[in-house]
Formats: structure tokens, sequence, C-alpha cells
């Protein structure tokens, strides 16, 4: 598992460096969130947590959430196999 996530997060870094310097939002707003999700599915919370800012909100249709919200609320869920689609970064 620590070599997965080890492998995820190399991944990550090199994706983000090889965005050209004029990438748009939208690009990087996608890699973002396609990263974070693939935090979640890892279930590894400690580095889950460590990638999210102390000061990280998050809105729904039921309300803002904190960061330890947040955390919870995916904790109590499983994720299993997911499609990401429709991005609108702003």
């Amino acid at each position: 598992m620590k070599r997965l996530l080890g492998i995820l997060l190399l991944t990550c870094l090199v994706g983000c460096m090889a965005l050209p310097a004029e990438a748009d939002d939208q690009a990087l707003g996608m890699l973002l969130v396609k990263n974070f999700f693939a935090l979640v599915l890892s279930e590894d919370w400690p580095v889950l947590e460590r990638h999210l800012a102390a000061c990280f909100q998050s809105i729904h249709s039921d309300g803002a959430r904190d960061r330890a919200k947040e955390v919870a609320l995916f904790k109590k869920h499983k994720l299993s196999s997911y499609k990401l689609s429709n991005f609108k970064t702003t």
C-alpha cells in the first residue's frame, strides 16, 4: 500500500511539473481533484489530511464542512469505482 501511495504521489508531482507554465486553471483544477479522489480511494487518511490545508472548507447542498468534517464524511463512505466529469474551475 505504501509503495502504491508513493507511486501515486510521484505521479502527481511529475504531472504537476509536466504542466506547461501557461496551463490553464481548468487543467490544474482537474488534476488536483483527481489526485484528491485517488487519495480517498487509497484510504490513507493521514496522507490525505497532510495534503488538506488547515483552513480547508467544502460547500455542499447540505451546508459547509471544515477539514475535519470532510475527512470524517469520506471515512464513513467506501469509495469503490468512480468517474469524474464536467469540471468547472473557479
